[in-house]
């Protein structure tokens, strides 16, 4: 609209065209814009994003050092590995690669030669494929080795939790069924069907440190002798 503004400006500020010419410009000019594509607010949005790299930029400095990974090949993740050499080397410029599949919207400005926006494009169009693909689970967070070792801990703990729970309630239950001069048989402290497994754990782990790490006992020991040292002298 402002290019069709500025042209009906300049017919109108050209004194040397007569009333049928100016008519007729005034047309040729009016059946330009209308035969021009429309263009979206999406379009728009993409348009300036593209002018404001900053904010994705330094989301995906923090995002690169993360280790995201997906089951096979996947566009988002060859598109992180990209961005992580590039970030390396601090470079503002993308270099020509191999076609990354990050949306049909995008292809046009991550093909364009201004390289520097064409990197701008790059990033917002992996921060936006990335934003999907946690949201589908084709990308996710490697489990390191501690990882893994930290969740069979924590699964192992939660049996125990929920075995020692079901012992405690069921062996009240049979006191009370014996009371009564009756029996069970086939029983165990291993059912789930009463437990709130989405529920948060709460442990006074303080109360309980000596005996779950000892080591903390000698070294709290040699802290507190630090102290009373330091103090006496």
């Amino acid at each position: 609209m402002r290019e069709f503004a500025k042209a009906v400006q300049e017919l109108a500020r050209n004194d040397q065209l007569t009333r049928q010419v100016l008519r007729a410009k005034l047309v040729e000019t009016a059946d330009a814009t209308l035969a021009q594509a429309k263009v979206s607010m999406a379009a728009l949005a993409r348009a300036w994003l593209i002018e404001h790299p900053n904010q994705a930029r330094a989301i995906l400095a923090k995002l690169v050092e993360l280790p995201l990974a997906s089951d096979g090949e996947h566009p988002v993740t060859a598109a992180l590995n990209v961005l992580r050499g590039l970030y390396a080397g601090s470079s503002r410029e993308l270099p020509p690669v191999a076609h990354i599949d990050l949306g049909r919207h995008w292809r046009e400005a991550i093909d364009a030669e201004d390289r520097r926006k064409a990197l701008n494009a790059f990033e917002w169009a992996t921060l936006f494929k990335l934003r999907v693909a946690l949201r589908n689970g084709s990308v996710h967070l490697a489990k390191r080795e501690e990882s893994l070792a930290g969740v069979s801990s924590a699964l192992s703990l939660l049996c125990n939790i929920v075995m020692a729970w079901n012992a405690e309630g069921m062996q009240a239950a049979l006191n009370r069924i014996r009371a009564d001069g009756q029996d069970l048989r086939r029983i165990a402290p291993t059912n789930v069907e009463g437990i709130n497994l989405r529920g948060t754990l709460d442990f006074a782990v303080e109360k309980y440190a000596e005996r779950i790490l000892p080591s903390t006992a000698s070294v709290a020991s040699r802290l507190a002798g630090a102290r009373t040292a330091g103090k006496s002298g």
